[in-house]
């Protein structure tokens, strides 16, 4: 029986120009490797499906098997709207010769939260990964999810 990520690889493979051979080679991987995921013997690890979308230029959500674009679209900057996203907009200010204080500490914290994204385990580092390739609505539905397994109380 067909996993959702393997009818929608063998689809993804089914629709590349060369081979599985060369499919292999793209994602550095061996032959039987990807023979097995076209197969359904084995499935990827979250690391090498976020791989497989990003070398094909394929959504992350649509290879699982979710209904979601199948190819990934480059967001238009000049129509997204930033705050309908929970973006805030400050305004760009030009680099000057005196720094101030704040802004040596805006610096600082910035830099501080940095170091904290490159401190994450790598199994949330491999989700972090899979968040970000996901279309919005998918991303709502994940949260949602997640918050699902969690008690009122662990929320706050």
């Amino acid at each position: 029986m067909r996993t959702d990520f393997q009818t929608r690889f063998c689809e993804l493979l089914d629709s590349l120009p060369g081979t599985d051979t060369d499919a292999a080679n793209k994602l550095g991987v061996s032959k039987q490797r990807v023979s097995s995921w076209r197969n359904g013997e084995r499935s990827p690890r979250q690391p090498m499906i976020a791989k497989i979308a990003e070398t094909f230029n394929v959504n992350v959500a649509w290879l699982m098997g979710l209904d979601a674009p199948r190819e990934i679209k480059e967001p238009d900057i000049n129509n997204f709207d930033y705050e309908a996203h929970g973006v805030a907009i400050r305004e760009t200010r030009k680099p000057t010769l005196s720094t101030t204080q704040p802004d040596i500490d805006e610096m600082i914290e910035y830099l501080n939260k940095m170091k904290q994204l490159r401190e994450l385990a790598p199994d949330e580092q491999d989700m972090l990964e899979l968040y970000r390739h996901l279309p919005p609505e998918a991303r709502d539905a994940m949260k949602r999810f997640a918050k699902s397994y969690l008690k009122d109380d662990e929320l706050e």
